[in-house]
């Protein structure tokens, strides 16, 4: 029933720690080198616009979905009244290039239908499993301009990564020590950075073929009655399946319990930083509850710098990838923190500030490969920037401006 894939996840989850790591080495040496010589602009750069970067793949496959419909007036007036049964009246089209979408789409799902929110949770939707989470991203890039193709921004980024390792090494060039650990941190970036995001790929893909086969299991505990939803599967611990499978209502009132407190805790807000063991779940905060002001005009917000460059446009406080509709092209995406679920809505976005964030973080990484300016770890960000705002981005010193409030504000 899936489980027995575990082993092999732990092994290839070691192989992502372990690269996960060895990534992290040649920045530390570029970062230094680039410190040293007073040049610490030219880190950013030359570890963008590298490619191959999992993570970021998917855009370019919407991208051109994306210009599918926008090429073709029945796909777009089926997109223009909403995402909910689209496909369905995609295939009633009669259309050369309704039916090259659904071709296509089909593609898409099967090549990266195991992406999706909190991906690494086999109870979590997948592309997949929820199509209509692809269809809504791919409804808000449609909308983008024909400049924001991510695999112009890629080339573009490319060409910044050359001129910038060229400057670099350049400088360092009178210390042959130097300049040949600088080169070789540079040539090994190409390697253990796009090697990091296909290990984190390889665990994706077999969590999927968990998540796939857990879900049957779910569907059919809903059909007997011991299930209330498909995703109760995860409220059976590992060493109940065996006992579970032949008797399931043996568990049915467990499973509820459980997902009761589950229910609990998810309206809850858990503390972001603790010392030794979590305060009780019976202080925190309820959500929707955040006694944390807004930010007037003029107010800023301090992040860690994450992609060069400054943006301006209007805060759209997205805290689930599930709805992004609100999310318009030249818009700032203000989010708590970003997966490949989010990829897509970064391409017509000016810019990104996630409330949670790390040098290899997804934000930073997807957003480097698109040029995007981004502030990470902008703490509260998404609980006092006010949706509908005027601000402006500075991805260079993680400052985020709140320039004049919207009417929504």
């Amino acid at each position: 029933y899936g489980m027995d894939r575990l082993p092999q996840h732990r092994k290839l989850f070691g192989q992502h720690l372990f690269t996960t790591y060895m990534a992290t080495v040649p920045i530390g040496i570029i970062s230094a080198v680039a410190e040293a010589v007073q040049r610490p602009e030219l880190i950013m750069p030359i570890i963008a616009g590298i490619g191959q970067v999992d993570s970021a793949e998917p855009s370019h496959a919407m991208w051109a979905l994306g210009r599918l419909i926008q090429a073709d007036d029945s796909l777009r007036a089926v997109f223009d009244t909403g995402i909910h049964g689209a496909i369905a009246k995609i295939r009633g089209l009669d259309s050369v290039t309704a039916r090259s979408f659904l071709t296509e789409f089909d593609k898409f799902l099967y090549e990266f239908g195991s992406r999706g929110p909190n991906e690494w949770e086999s109870r979590s939707p997948s592309w997949e499993t929820h199509p209509e989470l692809a269809l809504s991203a791919i409804d808000r890039m449609r909308l983008a301009g024909d400049e924001q193709n991510p695999a112009d921004q890629y080339e573009a980024r490319a060409t910044e990564r050359a001129e910038a390792t060229a400057t670099l090494l350049g400088l360092v060039e009178p210390d042959p020590e130097m300049h040949g650990q600088l080169a070789a941190a540079i040539a090994s970036t190409t390697a253990w950075l796009p090697g990091r995001e296909r290990t984190k790929t390889n665990n994706i893909r077999l969590i999927h073929e968990m998540r796939m086969a857990l879900r049957e299991i779910g569907r059919r505990m809903v059909e007997a009655g011991a299930f209330r939803e498909v995703e109760d599967f995860g409220f059976v611990k590992h060493d109940e399946y065996p006992a579970f499978l032949k008797d399931p209502m043996s568990l049915a009132d467990v499973v509820q319990e459980r997902r009761a407190a589950y229910d609990e805790l998810c309206a809850l807000v858990p503390p972001f930083v603790f010392v030794e063991s979590p305060p009780s779940p019976e202080t925190w905060e309820r959500r929707g509850d955040s006694s944390a002001a807004k930010l007037n005009a003029g107010d800023t917000i301090q992040g860690l710098a994450g992609c060069t460059g400054v943006a301006e446009g209007t805060a759209r406080v997205v805290l689930d990838s599930h709805d992004p509709s609100a999310l318009e092209p030249g818009d700032i995406l203000i989010a708590p923190i970003t997966d490949p679920s989010w990829t897509p809505l970064f391409v017509p976005s000016a810019a990104v500030v996630v409330d949670v964030g790390a040098p290899l973080s997804h934000a930073i990484i997807v957003s480097r490969e698109l040029g995007i300016p981004c502030v990470i770890s902008a703490t509260g960000a998404t609980a006092t920037i006010p949706d509908g705002a005027r601000v402006r981005v500075d991805g260079s010193t993680g400052i985020v401006t709140v320039l004049s409030l919207g009417a929504a504000s």
